[in-house]
């Protein structure tokens, strides 16, 4: 708590008077704005009890992943907490068709996911790397999440990744996201090919 400088979702800036609120479900710090809602938590609590606009979402839909929890696991120094969060938001992704329900997907803009998901590709590490793409793979085969992830230059990173990694299974996922990217994101958008033109992409 100590630590929460900024609300998790806004990143607006705590002060006397901006006050900090945890949300009930994910555990995260949020502004009063971000966090004014309330919900049951199945198996936590009989009365309905604070939580963040996001989880309060997600407890409505019944989502099965706790999307601002994998996204703190994912902002975490801990390379281990990194490629956990990612794996667990890939294997949603690419499993569950409703991963782009409008809400999730309004989600997704809200906590910059997109960008995690590149910075991630330029900073990780092994497991994580793996876990990075196959998200981005997941999430690109969906074409509602394609220009988000254009605009972030997500094929030049995957690219750079494909150059770099040393391990066969991180660069089978980086292909892999790739020709998703090529067959749904990029099929009929000229900024998508003219992105996988100048990667090198497929």
């Amino acid at each position: 708590d100590d630590a929460a400088t900024h609300c998790f979702l806004t990143d607006v800036k705590f002060t006397m008077v901006q006050r900090k609120h945890h949300c009930r479900y994910c555990g995260q710090v949020f502004s009063n704005e971000a966090s004014k809602k309330t919900a049951k938590i199945p198996g936590k609590s009989s009365e309905p009890v604070r939580v963040c606009d996001i989880c309060h979402g997600q407890l409505e839909r019944g989502d099965p992943v706790c999307m601002c929890k994998q996204v703190a696991s994912m902002r975490s120094a801990s390379e281990s907490a990194r490629a956990a969060g990612a794996k667990a938001l890939a294997a949603w992704a690419a499993m569950d068709p409703q991963f782009k329900e409008e809400g999730i997907i309004r989600a997704v803009e809200d906590l910059r996911l997109p960008e995690l998901i590149v910075h991630l590709l330029a900073t990780g590490e092994g497991h994580t790397l793996t876990a990075a793409c196959r998200l981005a793979g997941a999430m690109v085969a969906y074409s509602e999440y394609g220009e988000m992830f254009l605009y972030e230059r997500l094929p030049a990173a995957l690219a750079d990744t494909l150059r770099s990694a040393g391990s066969a299974e991180t660069k089978t996922a980086a292909v892999h996201a790739l020709a998703n990217i090529a067959e749904v994101g990029a099929r009929d958008n000229a900024a998508g090919r003219s992105q996988l033109r100048s990667a090198g992409g497929v």
